[in-house]
C-alpha cells in the first residue's frame, strides 16, 4: 500500500499513513513488506482457514490494529475467522440495504469523516427516539461489524473512539440490552477485530447511566473499563476532549448534522463495493473440523478475552 485511497466518506490527516507505520515500528517500508510476506506465508499453511489468501491492504490494517505485532495479528485473525464460523447470527446473510431500517428509526450510527489530530477515528452512536420497543441489540452489533469491515478496507486509523450520545436512554432501552449479546458483540469488536479503543465517551446525566455503565463493564477488560468517561452534555465533550472541527453540528462542530453523517455512513456501507466485501468477508472463516480440539482450546478458548462465553448450538 503506497497511500491511503480517498473515498467519499473519510478524510485523512497529512502523513497519516507514514505516522502510523512509524508509531508501530515500520518506518522502513521494507520491514513492513517482510512482515506481510511472512503473514501471507503463515495464512497459506492454515488448513482450517476456508480462505488462505487475504487482501494485502486488509492484512496491513489488521497488523496496525495489533500494534505491529505479527504474532498478535495471527491470533486475532484466527479469532475473527473462527467467530464467523461460530457466530453466524452476527456475520451471515447481510442485507445492508434493508435489514437496518427499524434500527435507524431509533438510533443514528455514524463514522465521523475527520480523524483526530493523532489519527483516531470516531464512531458515533446516538439514540434519537423515546420508544425502544423494537430495538434489537443484535441488529446494532451487525451494523457495527459492517462498519468495522469498512474501516479495514478503507481507513488507516491509529485506533478508535466510541462516542455514545445516550441522553434518550430510558428503562425500556436497558431491558433490550441482552448481556450475552452485548458480551459477544464487544468481544468480536475488541478481540476478533482487534479494535484499539482509546476512549469510550457516554453522554448522559440520567439515573439509568449507572446501569448501562455497569453492563458495559461486565463485557470489557479491566483496561477498557478505565477508558469509560461519562459526560453530562455535548458541551463538555467539545470544551475539554475533542476538537469542534471534527464534531457534528449539534455539538457546535463544523461537520454536518448527526442525521446527515449517519446517512453518509449508510450510503458508504450500502455501496455495491461494500456489499460485495461483506459477502467475501463471510467466506473468510474457519473449518473447525480441520483443527484439532486441543489446538482450538489453546488458540481460541484459552486466549485472553476468550470466546468462552460464546454459546454454540
Amino acid at each position: 500500500m503506497d497511500e491511503i485511497k480517498q473515498n467519499s466518506l473519510l478524510s485523512f490527516n497529512q502523513d497519516q499513513l507514514q505516522d502510523i507505520r512509524k508509531q508501530f515500528g515500520f518506518e522502513d517500508v521494507k520491514v513492513l513488506h517482510q512482515v506481510l510476506d511472512a503473514l501471507e506465508e503463515w495464512i497459506a499453511k492454515q488448513n482450517h482457514f476456508t480462505v488462505r489468501k487475504f487482501d494485502r491492504g486488509y492484512l496491513e490494517r489488521f497488523l496496525m490494529n495489533c500494534k505491529g505485532s505479527s504474532e498478535k495479528t495471527k491470533q486475532k485473525l484466527d479469532k475473527l475467522c473462527a467467530a464467523r464460523f461460530l457466530l453466524p447470527d452476527f456475520f451471515a446473510n447481510f442485507n445492508i440495504k434493508e435489514e437496518f431500517k427499524t434500527l435507524f428509526t431509533m438510533a443514528n450510527i455514524a463514522i465521523l469523516p475527520k480523524p483526530t489530530k493523532d489519527h483516531y477515528r470516531i464512531l458515533l452512536f446516538e439514540l434519537h427516539s423515546d420508544s425502544f420497543e423494537k430495538y434489537n441489540l443484535l441488529h446494532s452489533a451487525r451494523y457495527w461489524i459492517a462498519m468495522l469491515e469498512y474501516l479495514l478496507t478503507q481507513d488507516y486509523p491509529a485506533g478508535a473512539i466510541w462516542l455514545c450520545d445516550v441522553r434518550r436512554l430510558n428503562y425500556e432501552f436497558i431491558t433490550k440490552m441482552n448481556p450475552l449479546v452485548l458480551q459477544k458483540a464487544i468481544s468480536i469488536m475488541t478481540e476478533a477485530y482487534a479494535m484499539r479503543l482509546q476512549t469510550i465517551y457516554l453522554i448522559n446525566s440520567s439515573k439509568f447511566i449507572n446501569t448501562l455503565v455497569g453492563m458495559l463493564k461486565q463485557a470489557l477488560t479491566d483496561k477498557l473499563k478505565e477508558r469509560i468517561q461519562v459526560l453530562s452534555t455535548p458541551e463538555e465533550l467539545v470544551e475539554g476532549h475533542l476538537d469542534r472541527e471534527i464534531m457534528p453540528a449539534e455539538y457546535g462542530g463544523d461537520l454536518p448534522s448527526i442525521k446527515e453523517l449517519a446517512d453518509m455512513t449508510y450510503e458508504a456501507l450500502s455501496s455495491e463495493q461494500h456489499v460485495l466485501r461483506m459477502r467475501t468477508a463471510a467466506a473468510e472463516a474457519t473449518n473447525e473440523a480441520c483443527r484439532s480440539h486441543t489446538r482450538f482450546n489453546q488458540d481460541i478458548l484459552g486466549m485472553p478475552g476468550s470466546f468462552k462465553t460464546f454459546s454454540v448450538d
